[in-house]
C-alpha cells in the first residue's frame, strides 16, 4: 500500500486549504473587484412636430382629354386595291408562294370597341389585324402571318376612317364612314 500515505497527505492539504479564510487566498489578477460602470445614457430623439396644413383654395378640374371611346362604332365603306397591284402576287426566296390579295376577301367594315379594333385582312388565311385607336384618332395595328405580317395604319376625322392595310405583297386602301 504504497499509495495510501500520498493520498492521505493530499487529502490533508485540501482540507487545510478549504479551512483558510477567503481573504487569505490570493486574488485572481484578471478579476476586477470594482463594480462595472453603468452604460452611458442614450440621447433622446428630438420631438417631431407636424406642420400645420396650409389652407389652399381648391383648383378647378382640368378640362377632360378627348376620349378615344368617342371613336367607337362600326365603320362601313370601300376597301380597294391600288391600281397597278395584281390580285395574287408571288412572294418568297426561290420558292413560289402566293398571297391572295383579292379585295373580295376583305370585309367592307371595321369595328371599334373601347379604343380597340380588329380588321380581317384576309379571310382565306385568317389574317386578323388587331390594334388600338389613339386619343387623336390614329389607328395602328398588326397581325402576324406566314407572309411576314400585315399592318393597318390610318386616322379617323369627322367620323371618316381613312387607312392603309398592307403586307409584304398586298396593299388595301380603306375609306370608311361611321354608321
Amino acid at each position: 500500500m504504497s499509495g495510501f500515505p500520498a493520498r492521505r497527505a493530499l487529502l490533508t492539504s485540501l482540507l487545510l486549504l478549504a479551512a483558510l479564510p477567503v481573504a487569505a487566498q490570493s486574488p485572481d489578477p484578471f478579476r476586477s473587484t470594482a463594480p462595472a460602470p453603468a452604460p452611458a445614457p442614450r440621447p433622446r430623439p428630438a420631438p417631431t412636430y407636424s406642420p400645420e396644413p396650409a389652407v389652399v383654395a381648391p383648383q378647378p378640374a382640368p378640362a377632360p382629354a378627348p376620349s378615344p371611346a368617342g371613336y367607337d362604332g362600326n365603320y362601313v365603306g370601300t376597301v380597294k386595291i391600288p391600281s397597278g397591284q395584281s390580285e395574287s402576287t408571288g412572294n418568297g426566296f426561290g420558292v413560289r408562294v402566293y398571297e391572295n390579295c383579292n379585295s373580295t376577301d376583305v370585309p367592307q367594315n371595321l369595328e371599334i370597341r373601347n379604343s380597340q379594333f380588329t380588321f380581317i385582312f384576309n379571310r382565306a388565311t385568317n389574317i386578323i389585324v388587331r390594334g388600338k385607336v389613339g386619343i387623336d384618332g390614329t389607328l395602328d395595328g398588326f397581325a402576324p402571318s406566314y407572309y411576314g405580317g400585315a399592318r393597318l395604319t390610318g386616322h379617323i376625322q369627322n367620323n371618316e376612317l381613312v387607312a392603309t392595310a398592307q403586307s409584304a405583297s398586298c396593299t388595301f386602301e380603306l375609306r370608311l364612314r361611321r354608321q
